[in-house]
């Protein structure tokens, strides 16, 4: 036991000369009633438990719970309750016990070579629920996770109701050496486990999220408020998690040996690591905002133009109550319950395309079934109330989105009758309100081709539409003239929009490459190519049209010059396909819907920065410790800026 100035002031050893320690606990002092000190104890290899209660000067009182020998099973594993009453030790030959704050005597549950807390092998590690000490979580060679309900007051097991097993088991392929519980906001009894090169987030015994390093996961914590997950590897690195999807948030990449511990400061706002290179790093870390989390795909979405809200879309799930929900620009940590932003469900698969109407009072979405078919069909809800609105003309109709900034929608249908033309019309919003939706403003016969978006430019003058690998543009000025058509690309088209000031149109395609195409005149499209290795997906511009934010089957966002067409940034924030991109209203928060089932918010302030300001960033995200030899904290931290800052060089 150190003081603050270095000085040794208790020697907290194992007794013996060859006794090493191999577990240690710590509890901190409680002053609420019951006060009671800080507590250490510490477990041995010859399998002796001492417990130390310490105070500001030092060592208060020392306890022999078990004297050990050498015959007896290295005590691998301590942990004590959150109120520091009990005490759980784990040991070598399988057995786990508790002992009672006040009863050293004996243990409280279980006797050594007669316990009902028993593996098949060593037990590696404990945790006692943060709130709840009759819930013990235990990890083990015998490749399971227990979770143990306990009777305190009659010092046993206790019985559950409905004749459910007593411990949970939480099978694993490999050994298990760590186990912690989670308390989110949300859910006070989640739980992680790591084993082999795993990161394991439990919500019953059965359904689990895995998260994965490239070797061995030799630690993880949570933080304090159950959103966020640090892990350590033999790899070399940590990862920073959300306990909400299994995407890695941040990679922190510096250290030149295995990394054995990562933890949160207390603050939250930081990562402490240490590795075998004999150095300490603390990472400044900033968290994520998170609109939606969980196994469906999500799919689409669109910014709400009156208010700080969006609507999220994307697969039907048994678990969700809904395909859509219209969800606050805030994570979900900060959102008590989110049963009330769910649209009402529709009879489709998955819907996968959403717009807001100018006035926010509405929402459009396009929903799809996964059958030979794959039919798609409108759907309207109103904002307000969730529910479903349901002109009957629009049924008539495959396709259909607002027009962004207009009071108008945009439809589209296959052919009537076999070999016929494509319709595409435009009406106004208020066509909406009844089943008879009088005339279209506009409405064209499209020939030849299928017809799979469109758009209308906010000014209203242009309408364009996809068709293909090309796109068609019309000048409602002249509703009589031939589109132009917009050719170039050598796949089909997979997302179009217009820029604020409808003097551009960005087309992204399944060849890779986005084209941002001049829409008054028939000059060369701006070529954004050689960033994605996969099919784009989506594509939006700034709000000052001098940037255009892509997403790719590739799991990346990539952002560009919208006039030069160079690569700015590199955002990676997601495990899987990126299906929506959009940037918020200061141009500076970026959402995108993934395939990985999130919905993500974050702000991309380094997506705009010089290289030197960069580096500064970097150099004041990362504290080093270590030899003179260690390198420097700016080298240490380019791992790290793709992923925490949003986006890279």
């Amino acid at each position: 036991l150190l003081a603050p100035d270095g000085t040794q002031r208790a020697d907290l050893s194992c007794p013996g000369a060859t006794s090493l320690v191999a577990g240690v606990a710590y509890s901190a002092a409680r002053t609420a009633a019951p006060a009671r000190p800080a507590q250490l104890a510490v477990g041995c290899y010859n399998g002796a438990l001492l417990l130390w209660d310490l105070g500001p000067q030092g060592v208060l009182a020392r306890l022999q719970l078990l004297p050990g020998d050498e015959r007896s099973a290295t005590l691998n594993a301590l942990a004590f309750s959150g109120n520091g009453q009990y005490l759980a030790s784990g040991h070598a030959d399988g057995e786990a016990l508790v002992w009672k704050r006040g009863q050293a005597g004996k243990p409280w549950v279980g006797a050594l070579g007669n316990t009902p807390l028993r593996h098949g092998q060593a037990v590696r590690d404990l945790a006692f629920h943060p709130t709840d000490p009759s819930l013990l979580a235990s990890a083990s060679d015998d490749s399971a996770a227990r979770v143990w309900t306990l009777d305190l007051d009659g010092q046993g097991l206790a019985r559950l109701e409905a004749g459910a097993a007593n411990p949970g088991r939480l099978q694993h392929d490999r050994p298990v050496l760590g186990v912690r519980f989670v308390q989110r906001a949300d859910d006070k009894y989640l739980l992680m486990t790591r084993s082999d090169k795993r990161v394991f987030f439990w919500s019953d015994e059965k359904t689990f999220d895995a998260r994965l390093h490239a070797d061995a996961v030799t630690d993880a914590n949570p933080s304090a408020d159950g959103e966020l997950l640090v892990s350590s590897s033999a790899d070399g690195t940590a990862q920073l998690w959300s306990s909400r999807a299994a995407t890695a948030i941040a990679v922190m990449r510096g250290h030149r040996n295995e990394v054995t511990r990562a933890i949160f400061h207390p603050s939250g706002q930081s990562v402490v690591t240490v590795s075998r290179d004999r150095t300490l790093r603390r990472w400044q870390i900033t968290r994520p905002v998170m609109l939606a989390a969980g196994r469906p795909w999500q799919l689409a979405a669109a910014i709400d133009p009156t208010g700080p809200r969006a609507v999220l879309c994307g697969e039907a799930s048994a678990a969700a109550p809904g395909h859509c929900r219209i969800s606050p620009l805030a994570d979900l940590a900060t959102r008590a319950s989110t049963d009330n932003e769910w649209l009402a469900k529709v009879g489709a698969d998955a819907v996968v395309r959403a717009s807001f109407s100018a006035d926010g009072r509405r929402v459009l979405g396009v929903g799809i079934t996964h059958d030979v078919y794959q039919t798609t069909r409108p759907v309207l809800w109103d904002a307000a109330s969730r529910q479903r609105l349901n002109p009957a003309w629009l049924d008539a109709w495959s396709w259909a989105a607002f027009a962004i900034g207009r009071a108008e929608l945009v439809t589209l249908r296959p052919p009537v009758a076999p070999g016929g033309p494509e319709e595409l019309a435009v009406w106004p919003q208020k066509a909406l309100d009844g089943d008879e939706p009088g005339a279209p403003l506009l409405k064209l016969a499209v020939p030849q081709g299928h017809l799979s978006a469109a758009a209308l430019s906010p000014d209203g003058r242009w309408l364009a539409a996809a068709r293909g690998d090309h796109a068609l543009l019309w000048d409602r000025n002249a509703p009589a003239a031939a589109p132009r058509e917009l050719r170039g690309h050598r796949g089909d088209l997979r997302s179009l929009a217009f820029s604020a000031d409808s003097q551009a149109l960005v087309t992204a395609s399944s060849d890779r490459t986005a084209r941002v195409w001049p829409v008054a005149g028939a000059g060369a499209p701006v070529l954004l190519q050689g960033g994605h290795a996969g099919a784009l997906t989506s594509a939006a511009f700034s709000p000052d049209g001098r940037q255009v934010l892509t997403g790719s089957t590739d799991s990346s966002l990539r952002l560009w010059d919208a006039a030069t067409g160079r690569e700015l940034a590199t955002v990676e924030r997601h495990a899987d396909a990126v299906t929506t991109v959009l940037f918020g209203a200061d141009g500076q928060q970026l959402l995108s819907t993934s395939a990985d089932g999130t919905v993500r918010f974050d702000r991309c302030s380094a997506c705009s920065l010089p290289a030197d300001q960069l580096a500064s960033q970097a150099r004041a995200a990362v504290q080093l410790a270590g030899p003179p030899e260690a390198e420097d904290a700016a080298a240490l931290a380019q791992g790290l800026l793709p992923r925490w800052l949003g986006g890279g060089r």
